[in-house]
């Protein structure tokens, strides 16, 4: 009869791998679409009826999905998925994925507790398999954080059982509590690999972005094809080439380099502010977006209205503002010009309700070209520093950058 350690040997076999993880494996690939669905659902949430509740919704059970989606992106850096035994555990965390977005849209009603018990599976897992590495600092590391995750996703399933005001108050502790674990127990133990954590996170943003050209082709009227949908179509799809742009031009490249200068104890911080935190409205402004194109697509031609213009004009603030964010916390240059085009986003919506769908549409295009072209004429300066810089301050793990 084999004893415990042995049975845990013969577990932790199945998950080894033969060194960190260098590139993205086309199973992890295959895992993040089904973040496309996610992200389907949470248009489909706040499309048509963008009421407060449904957009703090939209918030809530983006922060809860996003906490462990980044979770799963930190256990494949850490442990690249090699063996068919591990890539079979992946495909189980799949399912629960995929249960919690197809309970999105009434996560906060009749489906809220398929949505907990998803979340209770992906969490579960994750903990078990982070917790079977043969490194004994990335198990004390995970066993350290995993009861905040673990009481997290009893708060989202005990949401699955109530209704009404109490939801509001188990979603967003259930976040609270899970963010709280890092800063409480300290992420020691957990080691990132510059490359592939920037290339995972890198290509969520291509799928999530996939989601504005679904909504176009989508809500594209039917029977035959006239000037007037290729036209709006065309803008649509200028403005998510757009949004693409101002992040893969200059700050995946930076966010890497900034990872691999800065001190290893450093970076797990960084990578967590920059990911974790400052990915959330960047991720958030691509659902709005979708949301906005939807609403435009039919009708390109009458007046955009309020909640259209809210929701697209939204969507590319909260985008830009994360951006910048995450520009911040890396010490990615410039700055500025993304919080100035914040601020003409606004403006721009703010105006762009009396502009026909298609001229916000396309308004809010302009922005994001002339913004990168002041970007991109600025790095163009002789004597100019390179598009990033990391800061060379040291501060405390645990800090805000």
């Amino acid at each position: 009869m084999r004893s415990p350690r042995a049975h845990l040997q013969r577990a932790r076999a199945l998950v080894q791998s033969d060194g960190p993880a260098e590139r993205v494996t086309t199973i992890e690939l295959f895992f993040d679409l089904v973040f496309v669905f996610t992200v389907t659902e949470l248009t489909r949430l706040v499309a048509g009826h963008p009421t407060p509740a449904r957009l703090l919704q939209a918030v809530l059970v983006l922060g809860v999905t996003w906490w462990m989606y980044g979770g799963y992106a930190w256990l494949t850096n850490s442990l690249p998925p090699g063996s068919a035994a591990y890539r079979v555990l992946l495909v189980v965390g799949m399912v629960g994925f995929f249960t919690m977005a197809l309970a999105t849209p009434h996560a906060f009603g009749v489906d809220g507790l398929a949505f907990g018990l998803g979340y209770l599976l992906v969490v579960t897992l994750h903990t078990g398999v982070f917790a079977l590495s043969s490194d004994t600092s990335t198990v004390r590391a995970i066993l350290r954080i995993a009861p905040t995750n673990l009481v997290s996703a009893g708060l989202v399933l005990a949401a699955g059982f109530t209704d009404g005001a109490a939801d509001w108050v188990l979603w967003p502790l259930a976040i609270a509590v899970a963010v709280a674990g890092p800063f409480l127990r300290g992420t020691a133990g957990f080691v990132v690999g510059p490359g592939h954590f920037v290339e995972r996170h890198g290509l969520i943003v291509i799928i999530a972005l996939g989601e504005s050209v679904v909504a176009l082709g989508a809500t594209a009227p039917g029977g035959r094809l006239t000037g007037s949908t290729v036209v709006v179509c065309a803008l649509g799809l200028l403005l998510a080439v757009a949004l693409w742009w101002v992040y893969f031009d200059v700050d995946e490249t930076g966010a890497e380099t900034a990872l691999e200068r800065a001190p290893e104890g450093r970076r797990t911080w960084l990578s967590l502010y920059a990911f974790g935190f400052a990915f959330v409205p960047v991720l958030l402004g691509i659902v709005l977006v979708a949301a906005g194109l939807e609403e435009a697509v039919p009708q390109p031609w009458q007046a955009a209205g309020r909640p259209t213009a809210a929701l697209l004009g939204g969507g590319v603030a909260l985008y830009l503002a994360g951006e910048a964010a995450f520009r911040l916390i890396l010490g990615i240059r410039p700055i500025a010009t993304r919080f100035a085009a914040v601020v003409a986003v606004v403006v721009a919506a703010v105006l762009g309700g009396v502009l026909p769908a298609a001229g916000l549409v396309a308004l809010l295009a302009a922005v994001l070209v002339a913004l990168l072209v002041v970007e991109a004429r600025g790095r163009r300066r002789p004597g100019d520093a390179p598009g990033f810089v990391m800061r060379t301050s040291r501060r405390a793990p645990g800090t805000a950058p």
